[in-house]
């Protein structure tokens, strides 16, 4: 267990899109999350942050997603999040990130040491993809989406699980370690809360750009055909930076 200390959720003042953790209550089967976020990230100007709340009901949940992002020159450094689509068309999706400070940079180094707090952010797929434009139109980065092989019934414990860790983080705060308490091995723990031994604990979660062949292997996302064939149709960033930061970009994005 990652090891926790009481001014973690005060180290000082935090960026803009990192400010609130968020916070999920359930009443009648549904899920209300509070502070969620809803920015916008113009290319030509300033980010515009939005916190809203919103409740998903879990009977409603339609698709599950699997994005890798790709950045920096190390191969196979990536970040992995989850996505859960509703019948309604919104996609809710649930990403392990450091939360940092004003000025502040994410490091793989400096994440070796105590200097990030772990937040479970919860964002609109327009969200957590649009703020990737810039970084993707200097060719700095690929994401990749694949849909999860899941059940109906998986689904819903997948996202009761997300939703007991969100709670628990925002109770008692986590220090993020390179090594030891990442996006993978995070989503890992969080998965395997839900459906035990879905996930395989693997040194691959240390570089999480090499799960995704692993995953198709054991059946965890759905392709077809070649692997290395369906790997690069899964690419989506220039189909949504052609979709654009619009209020219907997930049910564009997924064909909806």
């Amino acid at each position: 267990m990652a090891s926790r200390r009481p001014e973690l959720g005060n180290l000082g003042t935090y960026s803009a899109d990192n400010e609130r953790v968020p916070s999920i209550t359930i009443a009648d089967g549904k899920f209300t999350i509070d502070n969620y976020r809803d920015s916008s990230y113009p290319l030509d100007g300033d980010m515009i942050v939005r916190w809203t709340q919103v409740t998903l009901d879990p009977a409603e949940l339609t698709n599950m997603w699997v994005y890798f992002s790709y950045f920096g020159a190390v191969q196979g450094v990536a970040h992995t999040e989850v996505g859960f689509e509703f019948a309604d068309g919104q996609c809710a999706v649930a990403s392990f990130e450091v939360r940092t400070l004003e000025g502040e940079h994410y490091g793989i180094l400096k994440g070796l040491g105590r200097n990030f707090e772990m937040a479970l952010r919860w964002a609109t797929e327009r969200d957590i993809l649009t703020r990737r434009f810039r970084m993707w139109q200097k060719g700095t980065g690929r994401t990749y989406m694949f849909e999860g092989d899941v059940t109906h019934s998986a689904m819903v414990n997948m996202f009761s699980a997300f939703v007991t860790r969100t709670n628990e983080l925002r109770d008692e705060p986590e220090w993020y370690n390179t090594i030891t308490n990442t996006c993978a091995t995070s989503m890992i723990e969080t998965v395997n809360r839900a459906l035990p031994g879905q996930l395989r604990r693997t040194a691959r979660a240390l570089l999480p750009g090499m799960l995704p062949k692993l995953w198709a292997r054991q059946g965890v996302i759905k392709y077809s055909g070649d692997f290395d064939t369906a790997f690069e149709a899964a690419l989506i960033n220039e189909r949504a930076i052609a979709i654009g930061d619009v209020p219907d970009f997930s049910a564009q994005l997924h064909g909806r």
